[in-house]
């Protein structure tokens, strides 16, 4: 796929109106900066039942992940996260950690090839000891 940020400010518009969603993958795009505010804007909003989500291979940086990772933090239902092959340094992790300590349904997590360093290791680490899944 080739969907950019313009194309995924787009999408995200568009997930406004499909409240039974429950499965968005997004993976081998670019989706970029502005689409990762965009998507995570419209899953924050949003109260849908959302399982799964993937942005593998998208190439995201860690403010970008941050963003998509703290409006699934909320997200009850969700099973399955997806971010391998993205940056997950200092602010992803700790919003990654976030994720962990609030899910109790997630069963499911694959952030293989995320980059991660010594720092975004230990707050992933401490995520996980509080995580309750």
């Amino acid at each position: 796929n080739a969907i950019h940020d313009q194309g995924a400010t787009a999408l995200a518009r568009a997930l406004r109106a499909v409240p039974a969603l429950r499965e968005l993958v997004l993976d081998d795009n670019k989706i970029g900066n502005r689409g990762s505010e965009a998507v995570a804007d419209t899953m924050a909003a949003r109260s849908c039942k959302m399982e799964t989500f993937s942005v593998a291979r998208n190439n995201l940086g860690d403010p970008s992940l941050a963003f998509l990772l703290d409006s699934l933090a909320g997200k009850t239902s969700i099973v399955s996260i997806d971010v391998s092959f993205n940056s997950l340094a200092q602010c992803s992790c700790k919003a990654l950690a976030g994720v962990l300590s609030k899910c109790a349904n997630l069963r499911t997590l694959d952030c293989h090839w995320g980059h991660m360093r010594a720092h975004g290791a230990v707050t992933f680490a401490e995520g996980l000891a509080m995580s309750t899944s």
